[in-house]
C-alpha cells in the first residue's frame, strides 16, 4: 500500500502518533511518504525532551527506515536545523503528487 500522512499539528503527542503509525506501515512493508505542512513544520523545531520519545528521533528512525519525510522549502530554512536535513525540501505540487499517489491518505 502506498501511505500518505499530512501533519499540520505541532501538538508533540499528535505528532508521535503520526510518526508511530508511520512506523507500523514500513514494517508491514508499505511505502510511506510523511509531509509537514503549516504548523506542522515546526513538528522537530522543540525536541520535547520530557515526552516518552523524541521527535527528531523518531523522525531519523522513519527516514532510516525507508520512509520519506517532506516539508515545504519555503518554509523549512525557518525552522530548527537540527531536523532540516531530515526533510525533502518541497511544495504544493508535491502534496497533491502524494494525494494522487497514495492509497490512503491520513492527516494529523
Amino acid at each position: 500500500m502506498k501511505l500518505a500522512i499530512i501533519v499540520y499539528s505541532n501538538e508533540p503527542e499528535t505528532i508521535l502518533n503520526a510518526l508511530e503509525l508511520s512506523h507500523y506501515a514500513l514494517e508491514d512493508h508499505d511505502e510511506v511518504r510523511v509531509f509537514l505542512l503549516g504548523e506542522g513544520i515546526g513538528a522537530g523545531a522543540h525536541d520535547y525532551a520530557k515526552e516518552p520519545y523524541s521527535i527528531i528521533d523518531e523522525m531519523k528512525k522513519f527516514v532510516d527506515n525507508g520512509g520519506q519525510l517532506f516539508a515545504s522549502s519555503k518554509h523549512l530554512g525557518a525552522r530548527e536545523p537540527g531536523y532540516a536535513e531530515l526533510c525533502m525540501p518541497s511544495s504544493m505540487s508535491e502534496v497533491y503528487k502524494m494525494i494522487k499517489e497514495s492509497d490512503t491518505v491520513v492527516t494529523f
